[in-house]
């Protein structure tokens, strides 16, 4: 391979990851509805049994249903757990859900108010709807190479 073989060929691999940085732009209501997801399970740990295991049966299948709409609307699915320039992002999201899952089973165990556990789960949903939307720039601005 020559240096213009090469050269064709890294601008190959920089169109498609413009290409995949393009179709990977999510809508809102797709951030909205990973929010919704972990506001779910976030929000399920609060409840008495058998609530937590429903919330989780019903979270893990709305993941399916969203990773299913994703390869229909996209052909891909992109798993939030990767390397890379997003895995900084997933681990602080990683971090805040932990202490809102302890904070919903402290509400839990000590039979908190209902007014608690629902603002437990609306802050879940909007801390983990800015973090998709977070993650999706860090994503974008590592395939382009540019800022998002």
């Amino acid at each position: 391979m020559d240096s213009n073989e090469a050269r064709t060929a890294l601008l190959g691999v920089d169109a498609a990851r413009a290409r995949l940085a393009q179709v990977s732009d999510c809508p809102p209501w797709r951030h909205a509805a990973f929010g919704g997801i972990m506001a779910l399970f976030v929000g399920g740990v609060t409840l008495p049994a058998p609530w937590p295991m429903a919330a989780t049966v019903v979270g893990l299948v709305a993941v399916a249903i969203v990773a299913h709409g994703d390869r229909r609307r996209t052909g891909m699915f992109v798993n939030g757990y990767r390397r890379g320039a997003t895995l900084g992002v997933t681990a602080a999201l990683l971090a805040v859900l932990f202490v809102l899952v302890a904070i919903g089973l402290r509400l839990r165990i000590d039979d908190g108010a209902t007014l608690a556990k629902v603002a437990l789960a609306a802050a879940t949903f909007a801390i983990a709807t800015g973090f998709s939307v977070v993650w999706q720039r860090v994503y974008v601005r590592e395939l382009t190479g540019t800022a998002a």
